[in-house]
């Protein structure tokens, strides 16, 4: 006897955005912008800020085109503490200030590797990533990962028996 079992499956498929450019508020020793976007997860590849003369901590990130983004994975702290407490990410408006993506938010936060889905995808050329509390007001990014949320191709499985 075959007994065969059809499933269809759609989702969301997470698709990496290519980010260009990093730019800081400022950068404490050797520990550059463009270390938090290299695909590296350590240490010694990362990007420490600290605060600008506006007393902010922040990160600007430049894609090669505009894309819609939908998600982000932020990689903070020292070894495996030290996580940055509390952030959330801005775009410029038509008129070019900086405002907050709503479901971008993120506070009293305890994890090293912190994932955040906006409430709505956002289309820009450019977002950063506001820090707001983090220990001794210096910030540790190890890594941003950006993600575009794209339909994912329906797929079937088949069981026989």
């Amino acid at each position: 006897m075959i007994l065969s079992l059809g499933l269809a499956m759609t989702g969301l498929a997470k698709e990496k955005i290519e980010v260009v450019g990093a730019r800081a508020s400022a950068v404490y020793k050797e520990y550059q912008a463009s270390n938090a976007i290299d695909g590296v997860i350590s240490d010694k590849s990362r990007w420490v800020g600290v605060k600008d003369e506006y007393g902010k901590i922040w990160l600007a990130l430049e894609f090669k085109q505009k894309s819609s983004v939908s998600s982000f994975q932020l990689y903070s702290g020292r070894g495996k503490t030290d996580a940055i407490d509390s952030f959330h990410v801005e775009i410029k408006n038509q008129s070019g200030e900086w405002v907050k993506v709503p479901g971008s938010a993120v506070s009293k936060n305890k994890s090293i590797q912190r994932e955040v889905v906006f409430e709505a995808p956002v289309t820009v050329k450019e977002l950063r990533v506001m820090i707001t509390k983090t220990l001794g007001d210096i910030a540790r990014v190890k890594e941003v990962v950006l993600y575009s949320d794209t339909p994912s191709k329906s797929k079937k499985r088949i069981l026989t028996i």
